[in-house]
């Protein structure tokens, strides 16, 4: 039969009773001393922004617990082989955390689907399976997978290993295995050494030491002078812990930044300034409508250090220019033919067009005083967009954004019907928000302040004799209860 290790490790695990459960939550948690170590060793997932979080391999769920203590503020999700601790995760009842049984090698979520994805002290339970597992990992992730694996070449590892059978795949950790695992997957990769010593967790386990000592000053003091000295004497290859963090949009080649801006390139030079939705009258009057209400909602004024992102051709630019006199506009896309388009076509003083991808564009932190884009946010990977923006915002800097409203029935038809999004221009990385979903995102990641209102019934498509009677009956059904939810657009405003 074919060897396989992560069903022994399931029998191991059902073997442990709900008690050593328990324990080891608690250690993990309460403890003083354990609980300052656990937060520096899981410090470097709280360097990265994230909407979602997904741990594999989540144990009692002691990682993401402490990692919400921490203040991060993402949706958790956990998963594990063994039934009976998704159960005793659930019974945590964690805010925005949801925790289900399931295989490592297949997990069930969709491609690209979680910020971060990562791992604690898995590999060496699924030792024959490791490259399945860490593939599966970068399948889900859209942002950082980070493994962190316990080192077998550390001394107080090898005895974990001896008293304990769920541990004995240790035996194949260590930083030059580790490279070999992740040598074969392309792209960007760290893998580095941390903490220098454990000796407190041998020292303080819940099963094998004494735990009450970390109550002890004298004993915490001992501890953390041993860590300075491992620190110093001990080569990093020796330390307890070992460190991966890998970027799967680089690793799997789906980049999505790259596949928008070969599909806007493509679209300009087959249509030019020409898109269905912006050559009608009625188009036309909805970019004017959005680039009155930026200004207002923003106080765009005089002197103004303002940036429009994903400003494609120009349309909601000039209406801009027009409605923010005063204010010095810098305009971006990371399509180059678009961005050679409008320069040949629009000229304003106060205006300035430059190609840059939203995901890290060259400008000083805290250079704008506003951010405004018009329709495009849902083409852009949130989790690698949204941290810039903060970055390049002045304090209490303010953003507007105008996007798809996923709640109207033609969006939500073209978004998800093959032919449509064909047949309406849309590129292969687009979506579009719901009001609440895209307002607590925004909120995860450091906005204040946010409002998002749905708004616009007004068809690109509406004949011009029309307009007027539309445009009325719009204002009227944004006031409505209910049917306001299915209004074509969102507004979206916040602050730094």
């Amino acid at each position: 039969m074919e060897k396989d290790l992560i069903g022994k490790h399931r029998l191991l695990e059902k073997k442990v009773p709900v008690a050593a459960e328990i324990r080891r939550f608690q250690w993990q948690t309460k403890n003083p001393y354990i609980l300052q170590k656990e937060r520096e060793l899981l410090g470097i997932i709280s360097t990265f922004s994230a909407y979602n979080i997904l741990e594999v391999g989540c144990g009692e769920a002691a990682n993401l617990v402490n990692l919400r203590a921490m203040g991060i503020k993402a949706r958790f999700f956990g998963v594990d082989f063994s039934c009976d601790k998704a159960l005793f995760c659930n019974a945590q009842r964690l805010k925005d955390a949801f925790f289900m049984c399931a295989d490592a090698r297949t997990l069930p979520f969709r491609d690209r689907a979680f910020d971060i994805v990562f791992c604690r002290d898995l590999l060496h339970h699924v030792d024959d399976n490791r490259r399945e597992v860490v593939a599966e990992m970068i399948r889900v992730s859209r942002g950082k997978v980070i493994i962190l694996e316990g080192n077998g070449d550390k001394f107080i590892n090898f005895v974990f290993r001896l008293l304990s059978p769920q541990e004995r795949g240790m035996k194949h950790s260590n930083i030059i295995s580790m490279r070999k695992l992740l040598v074969s997957f392309k792209g960007e990769k760290e893998i580095r050494a941390r903490e220098p010593s454990n000796l407190f967790r041998f020292i303080l386990h819940y099963d094998y030491g004494i735990p009450r000592l970390a109550y002890l000053k004298i004993v915490s003091v001992l501890l953390d002078g041993v860590s300075k000295l491992a620190r110093i004497f001990t080569p990093p290859d020796k330390w307890a812990y070992i460190l991966a963090v890998l970027n799967p949009s680089e690793i799997n080649g789906n980049n999505r930044a790259e596949k928008e801006r070969v599909f806007f390139d493509i679209m300009a030079i087959s249509k030019g300034a020409s898109w269905w939705g912006n050559v009608s009258p009625a188009g036309q009057a909805r970019q004017k409508m959005r680039a009155e209400l930026s200004a207002r909602y923003t106080n765009m004024t005089w002197g103004k250090e303002v940036l429009e992102v994903g400003c494609a051709t120009g349309d909601f630019t000039k209406n801009l220019c027009m409605v923010a006199k005063g204010a010095k506009i810098t305009a971006v896309d990371i399509s180059p033919k678009l961005i050679e388009i409008v320069n040949k076509t629009i000229d304003y003083p106060n205006l300035k067009f430059e190609v840059g991808n939203m995901e890290h564009l060259e400008y000083k932190d805290e250079a704008f005083d506003i951010i405004v884009g018009n329709s495009v946010l849902h083409h852009v990977e949130l989790c690698k967009v949204l941290p810039e923006l903060i970055r390049l915002l002045k304090k209490e800097g303010m953003i507007f954004f105008s996007e798809p409203n996923m709640l109207n029935p033609q969006i939500f038809l073209e978004r998800n019907v093959a032919f449509l999004r064909r047949l309406l221009q849309v590129s292969p990385e687009e979506t579009a928000f719901s009001r609440w979903h895209i307002k607590k995102i925004l909120e995860i990641y450091g906005f204040k302040d946010v409002r998002v209102i749905p708004f616009d019934f007004l068809h690109p498509l509406t004949p011009k004799q029309w307009m007027p009677f539309v445009k009325r009956l719009s204002y009227l059904l944004e006031k409505t209860p209910l049917i306001k939810e299915i209004a074509g657009s969102l507004l979206i405003v916040g602050k730094k």
